[in-house]
């Protein structure tokens, strides 16, 4: 989001939910590290002072978030409307805001986007400077976002997904040879994203019944 334009995201966003019958499930984030030095300015992104450019793609992604959920963003023409209400971008996908997930590098930001209402993309990219281990951390954050959604009360399920594998062992490696526990994605409520290697068995220590290929995998497609 550090060199999007929130709102015409938003309007592209909505014409292509609308035109695949709600099909749309959107991730944004801040963006990893870049080869550019504040690439994002050429694009007419500039933080405001003393902002730092993460911030920046957060404010973005809210203000995309609130005209997706129909939130006025210009004032009407006095000449061309008998309304002082502000106009809304156009069209108007008027669920597609449950289906945005943010991509989090730490618990902070996981438990920001359960704050604003946006689901959780989790990687290999999570940077809590602590002596827990990755899985450890990845789970961490998950379960504090999870957390976070139930204090604030929306009236949705969000989804959660982990974009990679942790290890490059497939499944079925991994099902023949680790010991069985009673526990699976479900039960983390993680959707699996496929590709890269996926490792569902990896996450936080679980490990799947044989023949169980993942809690709830998450099509290439969906």
């Amino acid at each position: 989001m550090r060199y999007e334009s929130p709102l015409y995201l938003a309007e592209q966003a909505a014409s292509l939910d609308l035109l695949s019958g709600g099909r749309v499930r959107l991730g944004i984030g801040r963006g990893s590290p870049e080869i550019a030095d504040g690439g994002y300015r050429h694009f007419g992104n500039v933080p405001a002072p003393g902002t730092e450019p993460g911030q920046m793609s957060r404010d973005n992604a809210l203000r995309m978030l609130a005209a997706l959920r129909g939130a006025g963003v210009a004032a009407p023409n006095p000449e061309q409307s008998i309304s002082d209400d502000l106009l809304p971008i156009m069209p108007q996908s008027p669920t597609l805001h449950e289906r945005i997930l943010w991509g989090a590098g730490n618990r902070d930001t996981a438990m920001w986007a359960a704050e604003h209402g946006l689901g959780l993309t989790s990687s290999t990219v999570v940077i809590d400077d602590t002596a827990v281990s990755f899985t450890g951390l990845q789970r961490q954050q998950i379960d504090s976002f999870h957390d976070d959604w139930r204090q604030h009360g929306w009236s949705w399920q969000p989804r959660v997904t982990v974009a990679r594998g942790i290890e490059s062992r497939s499944v079925r490696e991994v099902t023949g040879t680790e010991k069985n526990v009673e526990i699976s994605g479900e039960a983390l409520g993680v959707d699996f994203a496929v590709g890269h290697h996926l490792n569902i068995a990896g996450l936080a220590g679980v490990h799947l019944h044989p023949g169980e290929e993942s809690g709830r995998v998450a099509d290439a497609g969906d």
